[in-house]
């Protein structure tokens, strides 16, 4: 049987017990027994949506961050000290901001669809010092083949790339003030550029696309 606009479906069925499952996209099935008794009988039956977990892994690009700050459909996940935190979602597309002491703020939209899912965070620390943040620019940014890391006044500086599980795909010293580095490799997805000159670290996202 398939329903109609109205969410309603007929059938004749002799008297007895009739055992039934109703499915439909998006919903959990629910199961059920209708009995017939010389009278016709209205069984009213309640789908629930269905629900996916969704886990979120917050790091800095190495470490996790613990007590970070999840928003997203009007509820607040707290991460674990593995940087995690889960939730139960129905399909859709969410707004989510994540938030930590030390940390800039990260916006996102997360999609949900038809299975469970992995999001991995990577934030960015606010303590970067003054004279780095205004001597290093990176772009483009998102990026599809080669990136520049354009410095002024400085030489002699390490760069280290590495994806949101913390791997190294990039670590470097280098000297000029303008350098490209080759991402056509890399697969699409969120890594973090780590620049490391005199003891200062300055972080950057950047989207492979």
């Amino acid at each position: 049987l398939t329903t109609d606009a109205s969410g309603v479906a007929t059938i004749d069925l002799a008297n007895g017990n009739h055992d039934y499952t109703v499915t439909a996209v998006g919903y959990d099935d629910a199961s059920g027994t209708v009995t017939i008794s010389g009278a016709e009988v209205t069984e009213n039956v309640t789908l629930t949506e269905t629900t996916y977990t969704v886990t979120f892994n917050v790091t800095n690009g190495v470490d996790p961050i613990e007590n970070a700050s999840i928003d997203i459909n009007g509820q607040t996940l707290i991460t674990n000290a593995s940087g995690d935190a889960t939730i139960e979602l129905v399909k859709g597309i969410y707004n989510c901001k994540i938030t930590a002491d030390a940390y800039k703020d990260d916006l996102d939209d997360v999609s949900v669809s038809d299975a469970d899912i992995e999001i991995k965070v990577i934030l960015i620390p606010t303590a970067v010092g003054s004279f780095i943040e205004n001597e290093i620019s990176i772009y483009p940014n998102p990026v599809e083949d080669e990136i520049t890391i354009k410095t002024s006044k400085i030489s002699n500086y390490r760069v280290i790339i590495v994806n949101t599980s913390g791997k190294v795909f990039y670590d470097k010293e280098l000297a000029n003030s303008t350098e490209q580095i080759n991402l056509s490799d890399f697969a699409n997805g969120v890594y973090l550029i780590k620049v490391l000159i005199n003891g200062e670290v300055y972080n950057e996202k950047i989207i492979k696309e």
